[in-house]
This record gives C-alpha cells, sequence and structure tokens, in this order.
C-alpha cells in the first residue's frame, strides 16, 4: 500500500499503536525509541518502518485502546465488553497495573480526517485520549457514567491474569505536540465518557426505529 501511495502521490494514514513501545514509562512523547513487548506492537512497528522506507507522502498515527459505540469486525471494544458483562450482571477482572490512554473513536476520526488528510501534515505522531488511567479506573469510571454496578468490577494484577502475551505497563502518550500541531482537541476522559453515553443512547434508538 505505502509503494502504490508512492507512485500516485497518494497521501497515506496508517493508524499504528502504543504497543509499539515496551511500556517502561509512561507519558511517551514522539521521539522514544521503540521496543515492543509482544507481536502485535512487532508487527506495528514493522509496518511503521516499511512505509517510511518507500519515501511517500504519510502520516502515522499512533493510539490507544479505542473504543466507541459500535463494534469494528463485529468484535467488542473494552468499552462494550465492559458494558454488556456489567449489564448482565457478571463480575469481571480489570488490572490496576497496565495504565494507558483510552481513545474514543470518534474522537480519533476527527483528528484523523480533519487535520492530518486535509492539511496533508506529514510524520510520525500520537493521537490519543489526554488521559492516563489503569484499566481498572476506566472501567470504574465508565460504569459511573453509564449508572452500572461498579461492584462487579474487581481490580487485578497482570501477574494474576494468565495472559500468553505480555502486554506494556504503561503505554500512556503524550498528545501536547500534536493537540499544538493539529489544533484538535484531545478529550479527558470523563468528556469522552459523556460522549460514548451520548452516541450508545442515539444508537438504542436508531436500532429500535
Amino acid at each position: 500500500m505505502a509503494r502504490e501511495a508512492k507512485r500516485l502521490g497518494a497521501f497515506l494514514v496508517f493508524i499504528s499503536s502504543d504497543y509499539v513501545f515496551d511500556g517502561d514509562k509512561g507519558g511517551i512523547c514522539g521521539g522514544r525509541s521503540s521496543n515492543p513487548v509482544n507481536y502485535y506492537g512487532l508487527t506495528k512497528l514493522a509496518a511503521e518502518r516499511a512505509i517510511g522506507e518507500e519515501g511517500g507522502h504519510y502520516a502515522i498515527l499512533r493510539t490507544s485502546v479505542i473504543y466507541g459505540p459500535w463494534e469494528a469486525r463485529l468484535k467488542e471494544n473494552f468499552a462494550l465488553w465492559i458494558i454488556r458483562n456489567l449489564k448482565e450482571g457478571r463480575g469481571i477482572r480489570l488490572v490496576v497495573d497496565q495504565i494507558s490512554s483510552p481513545t474514543l473513536n470518534l474522537n480519533l476520526a476527527r483528528g484523523v480526517v480533519r487535520k492530518p488528510v486535509e492539511r496533508r501534515i506529514e510524520g510520525v505522531f500520537h493521537v490519543a485520549g489526554d488521559e492516563a488511567v489503569s484499566r481498572y479506573e476506566f472501567g470504574i469510571r465508565l460504569a459511573e457514567t453509564m449508572g452500572l454496578d461498579t461492584s462487579l468490577i474487581t481490580q487485578s494484577l497482570t501477574s494474576q491474569m494468565n495472559w500468553v502475551a505480555r502486554r506494556p505497563k504503561n503505554s500512556s502518550l503524550n498528545v501536547d505536540s500534536v493537540k499544538a500541531l493539529f489544533r484538535e482537541r484531545s478529550l479527558r476522559l470523563s468528556e469522552a465518557l459523556r460522549e460514548l453515553r451520548s452516541e450508545l443512547s442515539s444508537k438504542i434508538v436508531i436500532n429500535i426505529s
């Protein structure tokens, strides 16, 4: 795709991930060296490098824990998974020692379309939610916003989850430079969750009608 975009003179936008970093230290700025700890992160980094090596016109946007009112490829995102389980009265365990910058997909889409694409801004950028939280804190605040039972959420550690793949401990992204360059506001978590609630309400009305 990068080679063909270059041939056509097209502007390529690639959505990458905070998982290109090892997560040893959060608040990651764009210049930090990449060091993925799992295969998913390695593939994202390989794609970034392949795009750069082609030498065309591109923007690489690294983001984190994308969530929103709709499934992607029929797969629940993290927020929808939490909401479904809590609505069904199921208890869930969320880790307190994995920190990220959860990103509302609508906020990400506005950042992608309005600035890099319309203005053809080239480079590697961090476009994510403007707040670093643990998976547990995200779940609690989401439940509170949606009026769901927070007592169904219990704390856990990554070492207790029996995951096969490693996760970066703190892959939160610093979005200050992007806010200044794109002039597009990254939402704080409370704002994003309220927008999610509004979108889900609209989704329910549309489905019923």
